[in-house]
């Protein structure tokens, strides 16, 4: 029976975590704050599954969870951040400080209890991995084919160059399935040929690292990349083996598919966007200044997707204005070395061999049309738009439209969607005119608080109190006070919907 650590500081919360988790036949541990918590962690004696608030005295979670991801005895605990705190910015915080998952409250019990189950399988998959290898001696072949998950072997004593030097000497049958491929077409193979182009610098990293010590159970979330182009979501896990009595180093790295999990987690977090976005579809986005396009790659890239730019600008431009990692192309009419000319010819082979679920913002076609022709790129996008569904990819697509005329503009929208503001088709007309008021009274330099929303829209006080608490659990208003009075101003996802 596992045991489950839940580290909250609210006792009724505790109270309600610790009936559920017993109740589904698990054990637990509990902790009021984040120091006790990881006293208690450091007693385990093997990895374990916690629980853990965001606000605590003592340690916060993401203090907890910084400081178990640098301690070795503890880095492959699985950490569920469990909190109050759901939007968008507080979870990616809470991510990048090494939380494997992410669980809002109040929560739905059912869907705790699955998340707990996936953190159980992969420290179930993780134990089975360490307790097979203590045993292994010299050759791994038959650990690798008793292996519940796919892995591959790679000889650490010939990974002095770079990520596409580090060849692949063993696989098991499990990892030829995920990726349909055979032992022949993996082994003396390189690693980048498999794994996602996204993801080359992130296992280059793990597997070159230089701290001192042997590279055990380091946890990744990464992709691959299957025969057929379509990209696989994994957990991955690393640990260094040395042969005994030859000294030989080797690795071993674990593969377990998360694509169904990710996949989930994708559509959860995309309704922390600023727009409407759905996989499968290409975005037109008319505007002279980057605004809109920029920002809606720049969620999709922070929700976990792999981008690909393709852009007039040059990259150290471009990455002034988006940070984080993606694939640039530089599109230029000049000669220059690296760049690629203003094709679609060129352009679209390249677009056809990206992988599936990718993200790609074309910058500008309106250069493009000026270099090769409407007609040209209106075929271009239609192509586009085809291998996009397919793939199940999203490309976004901005155009100034002063460049543009009527009828161009025309048949553009009909072969692409219009990016809008994310609940700009679900907001009733009552809530639409609470906010039209906030905008029209903060235009005026003038405070919008109950009173004056009761006031203009001629309702009663608990309506409009309603009302305005329903705008701030979707984030469309934040609440400000001025002396006594509680007064309203619109979010940016409130001025995207009235502006």
């Amino acid at each position: 029976m596992m045991k489950v650590l839940i580290a909250e500081d609210d006792p009724v919360t505790r109270k309600k975590l610790v009936a559920l988790l017993e109740d589904w036949g698990y054990g637990t541990e509990s902790a009021p704050d984040g120091s006790l918590a990881l006293e208690m962690m450091r007693r385990w004696s093997s990895p374990g599954l916690a629980l853990v608030d965001w606000e605590m005295p003592g340690l916060t979670g993401t203090e907890l969870c910084e400081t178990v991801r640098k301690d070795p005895s503890l880095r492959t605990d699985y950490l569920i951040m469990v909190t109050s705190k759901g939007r968008k910015e507080d979870m990616l915080k809470g991510f990048s400080s090494g939380f494997d998952d992410y669980l809002t409250k109040p929560f739905d019990a059912e869907e705790l209890r699955a998340r707990v189950r996936v953190g159980e399988r992969i420290l179930s998959l993780e134990k089975e991995l360490r307790d097979r290898a203590a045993d292994a001696e010299g050759n791994y072949g038959d650990l690798l084919e008793s292996f519940s998950g796919g892995v591959i072997q790679i000889d650490m004593d010939d990974m002095s160059g770079p990520n596409s030097d580090i060849k692949v000497i063993s696989a098991n049958l499990k990892f030829c399935s995920m990726l349909d491929l055979t032992r022949e077409d993996i082994i003396g193979s390189c690693l980048d040929r498999f794994v996602h182009p996204g993801d080359h610098q992130k296992f280059e990293g793990l597997l070159l690292r230089k701290d001192g010590g042997p590279i055990c159970f380091d946890s990744v979330e990464a992709s691959l990349l299957r025969k057929d182009g379509i990209t696989i979501y994994v957990r991955s896990s690393f640990i260094e083996l040395i042969g005994a009595g030859t000294g030989k180093r080797t690795m071993l790295v674990t593969f377990e598919d998360m694509t169904k999990e990710r996949t989930t987690h994708l559509e959860l977090m995309r309704r922390t966007l600023n727009y409407r976005i759905e996989e499968g579809k290409v975005y037109l986005v008319l505007e002279k200044a980057p605004s809109t396009y920029l920002q809606a790659f720049k969620d999709l890239l922070g929700i976990g997707y792999h981008g690909t730019v393709l852009s007039r600008r040059e990259v150290s431009e471009f990455r002034r204005m988006v940070d984080g990692t993606y694939s640039f192309h530089w599109v230029s009419g000049t000669d220059v070395g690296g760049s690629i000319p203003p094709d679609p010819k060129v352009l679209g082979p390249l677009i056809k061999g990206l992988p599936s679920k990718e993200v790609l913002l074309l910058e500008r076609m309106d250069y493009l049309i000026s270099r090769s022709g409407f007609d040209e790129v209106l075929h271009f996008v239609q192509t586009l738009s085809e291998s996009t569904m397919l793939k199940g990819s999203i490309a976004i697509l901005s155009v100034d439209p002063a460049t543009l005329s009527d009828k161009e503009r025309a048949l553009l929208m009909n072969e692409c969607d219009e990016m809008e503001p994310y609940f700009r088709s679900n907001i009733s007309e009552e809530l639409y005119k609470v906010l039209k008021v906030v905008q029209k009274r903060t235009s005026m330099h003038l405070d919008a608080s109950l009173s004056s929303i009761e006031e203009e829209l001629e309702l009663s006080r608990p309506t409009s109190r309603k009302r305005v608490r329903q705008l701030l659990e979707f984030e469309f208003l934040t609440e400000v006070l001025k002396g006594k009075e509680k007064t309203y101003l619109l979010t940016d996802k409130g001025r995207h919907i009235v502006e």
